[in-house]
């Protein structure tokens, strides 16, 4: 994507791989590189628009497929689609400096938070601790637990056990 080194992001399939192909395939035209898609030798879009067998080895049937299934009329679909204005709210987020471990909708991003990161957070994982809660959820969390509000765990008392205290910030050091 023409931004440093390589950095893989999960993607909710269904609602932005259309919009990733599109995005990538134009960035050399953004960069300035070339003035049409397909002039770029390392890009597959050429082979989104061809039937050659020398693009055999390309899978663009999940991409074509989600434009429709009739094979017919994939490629004419495929060059209107890249014909089309870029969501400009998915351009901001790629666009950002520091890019997101999981794009998706809020019910995607939930279901993987839920699913692989809610017993573990990996530290060789540098990424995973966007996935966990952020430190007002561990806080206000601990709090229901134990019954306390915020200010009770976060006061420091000369000779006093505060256990909540000690749980919530075992929590964020060792999620966040």
């Amino acid at each position: 994507m023409f931004r440093g080194r390589y950095k893989s992001i999960l993607v909710d399939g269904d609602s932005y791989v259309l919009q990733l192909v599109r995005y990538i395939h134009l960035n050399p035209l953004k960069a300035g590189v070339v003035t049409r898609p397909g002039q770029y030798a390392w890009s597959s879009h050429k082979g989104y628009l061809s039937r050659a067998r020398k693009w055999n080895w390309l899978y663009r049937d999940l991409v074509l497929k989600m434009l429709t299934p009739q094979k017919s009329a994939q490629i004419r679909l495929y060059k209107e689609f890249m014909a089309q204005k870029e969501d400009e709210d998915l351009v901001r987020v790629l666009e950002r400096k520091k890019l997101p471990s999981v794009l998706g909708g809020e019910t995607f991003i939930s279901w993987i938070k839920d699913r692989f990161f809610k017993e573990k957070i990996d530290r060789e994982v540098p990424a995973s601790r966007y996935l966990a809660p952020d430190m007002d959820t561990i806080l206000r969390e601990v709090g229901l637990h134990y019954d306390l509000n915020r200010s009770s765990m976060t006061r420091v008392r000369r000779g006093m056990e505060n256990e909540a205290r000690d749980v919530a910030m075992y929590l964020i050091r060792s999620l966040r």
